[in-house]
């Protein structure tokens, strides 16, 4: 397989959780016509198109919990450790994932955050194995540490400093928003990165008027009751065929209720 001809996405958390970097490997897929290695953690399950496509490899990256199993109980132990730890932990199994499971790459798209330990490890693979590394900004990894431990805790000005340096290290960059990239060309040191906003793929479509009726009828029944003393609930769901807002007289027509600042009534909607 040429070099060129394939990329690795990196998601250090679970994949099925990460809809832009899902999103990122169908266009490498279908638009760019890459073979996509993606390497990351289970958990969630992601969209079928990406499971069941030939084109895309699913690498999946073995937690610390899963090593350690019972053996070590982790939440005992002082939170900093545990990040310590697990950072080092992390740097072995996904340097073993890039260099040994993963074939050559042209590039290497990284999610970040988080950047710990990626931006090294990844940097170090790209290096070794002649590729390219590409930096997906969705935050700064820093500030959603200091929300774990504290904006002055020692850790978080390493964790800062680790961040701004190795960052420049990309080859190429892109971005969540015009801010961020203000943010990165002026206080960074990271210039030129492409804005790339989300966009849904083709799988996600309007639901049809059956669908609408399907939800709001499991909807009715999870929620007709209030909950708490202040929720404002509707404890009449239209009955078995129906919801607060739709309901069914047949199994092809639909009565959908119209908006209370409209003039009234129903109207009826023939399901094909």
């Amino acid at each position: 397989m040429a070099r060129d001809s394939s990329v690795a996405v990196v998601v250090l958390g679970d994949l099925g959780r990460s809809p832009r970097m899902q999103y990122h490997t169908l266009s490498l897929v279908e638009q760019a016509g890459k073979e996509v290695h993606v390497v990351a953690y289970g958990g969630t399950q992601p969209h079928a198109s990406l499971v069941h496509n030939s084109r895309v490899h699913l690498h999946a990256l073995p937690t610390l919990v899963d090593f350690v199993g019972g053996l070590v109980p982790l939440e005992r132990l002082p939170k900093p450790l545990v990040m310590i730890v697990k950072a080092l932990f992390q740097v072995f199994v996904l340097l073993y994932a890039l260099l040994v499971r993963v074939p050559g790459v042209g590039f290497v798209l990284l999610q970040t955050p988080p950047c710990i330990p990626t931006f090294a490890v990844c940097k170090l693979a790209c290096l070794l194995k002649r590729s390219e590394l590409v930096i997906d900004w969705h935050n700064f990894g820093y500030t959603l540490l200091a929300l774990n431990l504290s904006q002055d805790h020692p850790l978080v000005s390493i964790a800062e400093s680790y961040e701004r340096l190795l960052g420049k290290l990309g080859d190429y960059h892109l971005c969540v928003t015009r801010a961020m990239r203000k943010e990165l060309e002026t206080n960074w040191g990271v210039m030129k990165a492409q804005v790339l906003y989300d966009r849904p793929p083709q799988f996600f479509q309007p639901l049809s008027y059956s669908e609408l009726h399907s939800l709001f009828v499991k909807l009715s029944k999870d929620f007709a009751e209030p909950m708490h003393v202040r929720d404002c609930c509707c404890t009449d769901n239209g009955g078995a065929n129906g919801s607060l807002s739709t309901r069914s007289a047949s199994a092809r027509t639909l009565f959908t209720e119209k908006q209370r600042e409209a003039s009234g009534g129903t109207s009826i909607v023939q399901v094909a």
